[in-house]
């Protein structure tokens, strides 16, 4: 007969087991922050190299770019006053090529339009027309330099991309602000705040604002808007021009219609006006309200049906 094991061992084992199991628990949580913390380490050193890379890259780019161009220097395109009656920008753009003698020859080439450059010394100037909703796109465009009857392509420098519309004419911000709109019994009824924005460069000038109301695109009713010159904040070459203005009406609508816009008008002085709509809505039979479309601008001759532009 075996001997039996005293009653005391087993709780020991078990207790010991549990310690080991413990003990190994323990030590495989530090295992894997440590291993958390060292693909994080991985991870940074990963992100940093390829943006190492990346840096070099560009500039080892930038370099072979500056070698292979046939210009020494290209100045930012300079916006001259914009012409009322044609609605376009003169763009002065100035370069100097690398390599120049008495006979050299420049022309600016934009899409199928060639124009000649002037010429100061080894500087070349040319000055493109560019339409009001147009833009240069620096890949549409290329300097062509003759000497000796040889002729080299170079490419706008990506310095010379120009909107007119995002610097030369005003941009609008605005919308309902507190009140209510509502229907009943054939009765459109308008009580609201309104809010307007605008941002607009430092050479243009704003007159005759108005909130115009249409009903089915027939003018209803127009209320003059006071622009608080005060109001004006200076942003280096911009300024910031807002104002709050109140409606309370009531509009009978008749049979068959069923739209009311809301607009605000401005006109600037090269003779454009700018309709941007506030609110665009058509009253229901049953009370309700639809919302017919966010706002929007429409730019036109002054006195003009037909919009120019639309955004």
């Amino acid at each position: 007969m075996k001997p039996s094991l005293p009653s005391w061992i087993s709780p020991v084992l078990l207790a010991l087991l549990l310690a080991a199991n413990l003990f190994t628990w323990v030590q495989l949580g530090d295992l894997e922050q440590q291993l958390d913390t060292v693909n994080s380490r991985l991870w940074q050193m990963e992100e940093r190299l390829n943006d190492n890379i990346s840096s070099i890259y560009q500039e080892v780019s930038r370099q072979l770019e500056a070698e292979a161009s046939l210009l020494a220097q290209a100045n930012w395109p300079q916006a001259g006053d914009p012409d009322p009656v044609s609605l376009t920008v003169p763009l002065t753009l100035t370069f100097t090529p690398k390599a120049v003698t008495a006979s050299t020859q420049a022309v600016i080439r934009y899409g199928e339009e060639e124009v000649p450059c002037t010429r100061e010394g080894n500087r070349f100037t040319a000055v493109l027309s560019v339409p009001l909703w147009g833009e240069v796109d620096p890949s549409q465009g290329s300097i062509l330099l003759e000497e000796g009857g040889v002729t080299q392509a170079n490419p706008f420098p990506d310095e010379w991309w120009f909107s007119p519309r995002g610097e030369i004419l005003p941009t609008f911000y605005g919308g309902g602000g507190s009140g209510s709109f509502g229907s009943n019994n054939g009765t459109f009824s308008i009580h609201m705040d309104f809010d307007m924005n605008i941002n607009s460069p430092a050479g243009r000038t704003l007159s005759n604002s108005r909130c115009l109301i249409l009903v089915d695109g027939q003018l209803w009713k127009e209320q003059p808007v006071e622009l608080d010159p005060s109001a004006a904040a200076p942003e280096e070459d911009w300024y910031n021009t807002w104002t709050t203005f109140a409606l309370n009406e009531e509009i009978p609508m008749e049979d068959g219609q069923g739209e009311v816009e809301i607009l605000f008008s401005v006109t600037d002085d090269l003779g454009l006006e700018y309709r941007y709509t506030l609110q665009h809505v058509a009253p229901q039979e049953d009370g309700d309200i639809q919302d017919l479309g966010s706002t929007s601008l429409a730019i036109y001759r002054a006195g003009e049906t037909v919009p120019l532009h639309e955004e």
